[in-house]
């Protein structure tokens, strides 16, 4: 966890509820992620919504090359980054994983490697009581 004080980061359990988006910064680009409904996962891939921003960084590249989604022991890199919106500085799509389960998991992060070499991003979810 990299980056100067985050007020999602709040201690409290309900600070991060299973469907809230979640943003981490990466490098220069901010990162906003918005998770499939992790108490019910069902067919063949885990769709994430992304969000990429950033003024002067280039965003253009594969972020299903960058990404990769941990659930318990199931370590998964993304299969496709299909792109929704593409206006240059801001980059919106849908991150697919393989989906390894079905059903309910306790919790998923995905981390973000930068592009640019510095340090790696990522988000948190946890579906657990």
């Amino acid at each position: 966890q990299s980056g100067g004080p985050n007020p999602a980061a709040a201690p409290k359990a309900e600070a991060t509820p299973a469907a809230a988006p979640q943003t981490a910064k990466l490098g220069a680009i901010e990162v906003k992620v918005t998770p499939p409904d992790l108490t019910n996962i069902q067919g063949e891939t885990i769709d994430f919504t992304v969000d990429l921003n950033a003024t002067g960084a280039d965003l253009s590249f594969d972020l299903a090359k960058q990404a990769t989604l941990l659930i318990g022991d199931h370590k998964m890199p993304a299969e496709a980054w299909e792109v929704t919106l593409d206006h240059g500085h801001h980059v919106a799509g849908v991150l697919k994983f393989p989906a390894h389960m079905q059903g309910a998991v306790a919790g998923a992060t995905v981390v973000f490697t930068d592009p640019a070499g510095g340090p790696d991003a990522s988000v948190t979810w946890t579906t657990a009581e």
